[in-house]
């Protein structure tokens, strides 16, 4: 059911041509229609009037536009050109900024003005430790790495939270707990890794942060006798390169987000040593156990709560036992509801529920119609 709900299986009118590059419009069944298409600039959907159903529908239009940059959005609602924008791309800085001025728990939000907000993704980024290299071979090295991370420090910012699962809020079979901690358990770590240590080759990304990123885990490995020696690349880059079975590399900070949100999607798509290959492995850690492959294979067949059930189970399992991979980032998405007065049809609050990512590559923004609710833009 989870793939169903894809917008891939969005059903269409019977005869809907099937057109490699696309269709500019097409019927919809929903609140809203696309009434417009320009490729590469945007679209303006209306308000569907054959729509009778509960989904909201509060603004006759709302008007897309892609490529417009988080920075320009911002300057436009301020300048009261747009309404509503999501802002992920602003450097750290500028989003606490955005944060403390309408966050939660700023003036604005106590006054009941609250124009920033922070909600979950289905995704988050982790540090891929290669256990068939011979340093995290050693299980309980990798779990030293764990007990070492200062999750808190790492996910610094309104853009980012600290957790050690793989499972996120909004996936079937999460559950709150804690294997390990989200600040060091340094005298832990080093027994673990006692006896273990050695040079680990690290494949990052090379933009600003996460050249920062990088170095902060650097430095909180040192205690536990990892050297590491960062080789920077391309964010692309280090799925392409990581990918490849006998890449040199002991550890490959990337990120994950969901497909469709079930917890196949992340702990076989992540963890399943049967799906290694030679090239464009999902399985970055290299973890190959026939025991946990055919507990994830034992559980992709389960439905409903029992499927729930038997993912939590395995989530603990492979955190406790396995630690294949050090969980540090769970992405956010940040929208800012940044103009001063707020659209009528918008709630006093964003709903505090995961979002699905959309490709990295999508800048999307959107207005919505001034003769029912003003003009809004969202950059994605």
């Amino acid at each position: 059911m989870s793939r169903l709900a894809q917008p891939l299986f969005c059903p269409v009118p019977l005869g809907t041509p099937a057109q490699a590059t696309g269709l500019n419009t097409v019927s919809s069944a929903g609140p809203y229609y696309v009434a417009a298409y320009r490729p590469e600039q945007g679209a303006v959907l209306k308000r569907n009037p054959n729509y009778h159903g509960s989904r909201p529908h509060a603004f006759d239009e709302i008007d897309y536009e892609t490529n417009t940059g988080p920075a320009q959005n911002v300057s436009e609602i301020e300048a009261g050109i747009a309404d509503f924008a999501v802002v992920s791309d602003l450097a750290d800085g500028q989003l606490s900024s955005l944060a403390a001025h309408y966050g939660p728990g700023s003036p604005a939000a106590r006054a009941g003005r609250q124009r920033f907000f922070a909600n979950p993704l289905l995704g988050f980024v982790y540090l891929a430790l290669n256990t068939s290299r011979p340093l995290f071979a050693n299980a309980d090295l990798r779990k030293a790495v764990n007990y070492a991370l200062d999750r808190r420090a790492i996910a610094s910012g309104p853009a980012a939270q600290p957790t050690d699962h793989y499972l996120t809020p909004g996936i079937r079979g999460f559950r709150t707990m804690h294997v390990y901690p989200l600040t060091p358990d340094l005298a832990r770590a080093k027994r673990l890794a006692r006896g273990h240590g050695g040079r680990a080759v690290f494949f990052a990304g090379n933009d600003p942060a996460d050249r920062e990123l990088a170095q902060l885990i650097k430095a909180e490995l040192a205690p536990i006798g990892i050297n590491v020696e960062i080789k920077p690349m391309t964010g692309f880059g280090i799925g392409h390169i990581a990918g490849t079975r006998g890449a040199p590399f002991d550890m490959a900070l990337t990120s994950w987000f969901v497909g469709y949100p079930d917890p196949a999607n992340i702990l076989n798509y992540l963890f399943d040593g049967s799906s290694i290959r030679a090239t464009s492995n999902s399985n970055l850690s290299y973890f190959d156990d026939s025991t946990y492959d055919r507990k994830l294979a034992a559980a992709a067949r389960l439905i409903g709560p029992r499927r729930d059930a038997a993912y939590q189970a395995l989530e603990a399992d492979l955190l406790r036992n396995a630690s294949t991979s050090s969980i540090a980032i769970q992405r956010r998405t940040v929208g800012a509801l940044l103009r001063p007065h707020r659209l009528p049809g918008l709630p006093a609050r964003l709903p505090d529920r995961p979002r699905r990512a959309l490709p990295q590559a999508a800048s999307l923004s959107h207005r919505l119609n001034a003769n029912r609710a003003g003009r809004a833009r969202s950059s994605l």
